[in-house]
């Protein structure tokens, strides 16, 4: 419950020996003080009305406008119970004082931290964060402050993401969880930074039970492992035959025998990273360091590129220089990979639903087959710990009870 009184602020002595009249804000035992301008001795205030004695000079012009500012304030609390989100003393203070601050400003502040990123080389962040303020920029056509964002808001932005305005095909559930948890991590930061009140934060929380909530938008992409039979044929597919398609080819065949390397880390490989026959590498994602020793399987990969190139696969070169050229080059040809796989597939008469994410799924599922032990596999993948692991295979047991159902 929020209340409000004016009050003399004895905490508080002037020059003159009088005490600053105030607005007394109380809310969840918590309190803040705004000074109305006015000022008085303890012996021309009246305590029990809160207001100037009548003996003050002009105190009727007085007590006429800390009526006004009662009346204010008051309109104010309740304004902010009927919009249905939490109060917050600096959206109080910002209303009742009629200023208006630049840290306020989401598209501002978002703004900073997309610069932040660049400067950190942070791309894939950044990428995001400027997708969400574009976004956001479109659905609200003007000015965008932190205090505006509650429940009402942040439902009416889904709906729009989800919906043809926004979009043809409109967004996905991933897709709009993507922006709410990036929306939300803006806020986590305004906080942390102490730009805005934490009574702001109209996601939900154990402070905020009747906050925004993003589990209804969990969605899991659909993942894809190659069966036994499917990666019997995949692996003798006719490069010869089908030169066109011979790097998309190599590139998921090598990802799978390393381990199910990430596509990006591929893509950063360098000759420098293969030494004393063994590739090493940092994964980009999880900062983890990987040392794989290289198999026949591998070596015959390598030896259809060429050695004396920066990098190992001619996906990235010299020309890319910054973050931003590498990230946009590396998308570019995963979108092309992407398509070619699919191609591959078609040929060879197996599901066409193939990307660069199956190769490190199949990789995966082939050493689960095989009877390796979790902890290998979780190990072996990279993951923080086994629950992980166990998640992450659970998505393709379908081949494994398809399998059992041939027995009855």
């Amino acid at each position: 419950m929020v209340s409000t009184k004016i009050l003399l602020y004895k905490h508080k002595t002037l020059k003159n020996g009088t005490h600053p009249i105030v607005m007394q804000v109380l809310y969840n035992r918590k309190r803040k003080v705004v000074t109305l301008g006015f000022h008085a001795k303890t012996s021309e205030w009246s305590e029990k009305k809160s207001r100037f004695k009548r003996t003050v000079t002009d105190s009727q012009v007085k007590n006429s406008a800390l009526q006004r500012f009662d009346l204010l304030a008051q309109k104010i609390v309740n304004d902010s119970i009927l919009s249905g989100k939490p109060f917050s003393f600096t959206e109080f203070q910002r209303k009742f004082t009629g200023k208006q601050t630049e840290s306020h400003d989401f598209f501002a502040f978002s703004q900073e931290l997309i610069d932040e990123m660049l400067v950190a080389g942070k791309v894939g962040n950044r990428s995001v964060y400027v997708n969400v303020r574009n976004s956001l920029k479109h659905f609200v056509k003007g000015t965008l402050n932190f205090e505006d964002i509650n429940v009402k808001f942040l439902n009416k932005y889904e709906v729009w993401l989800a919906s043809e305005k926004y979009d043809r095909d409109g967004c996905g559930s991933a897709s709009i969880s993507q922006y709410m948890r990036t929306i939300r991590a803006i806020f986590n930061k305004a906080i942390s930074r102490e730009m805005i009140q934490p009574e702001l934060y109209p996601f939900r929380n154990q402070f905020n039970p009747k906050g925004y909530s993003l589990s209804h938008l969990k969605s899991e992409p659909a993942y894809r492992a190659l069966s036994v039979e499917e990666l019997d044929k995949f692996k003798g597919f006719d490069v010869e035959k089908n030169k066109d398609l011979a790097n998309p080819y190599h590139y998921f065949m090598f990802m799978y025998y390393c381990r199910g390397l990430n596509w990006t880390d591929l893509c950063h490989l360098k000759r420098m990273d293969i030494k004393n026959g063994r590739i090493y590498y940092t994964r980009k994602k999880t900062k983890k360091k990987f040392s794989i020793k290289i198999s026949e399987p591998l070596q015959n990969i390598l030896d259809q590129f060429d050695k004396s190139a920066l990098y190992v696969f001619p996906i990235l070169s010299s020309f890319h220089k910054t973050p931003t050229q590498k990230q946009n080059r590396i998308k570019k040809c995963l979108k092309q990979v992407n398509s070619d796989l699919k191609l591959i597939a078609m040929k060879l008469d197996i599901e066409p639903n193939l990307s660069t994410y199956s190769a490190r799924h199949t990789y995966a599922m082939s050493l689960k087959r095989g009877g390796i032990n979790m902890n290998i596999i979780s190990d072996a993948l990279g993951h923080a710990d086994i629950q992980v692991t166990r998640h992450y295979l659970s998505r393709f047991e379908d081949e494994v009870i398809d399998a059992a159902d041939m027995v009855l």
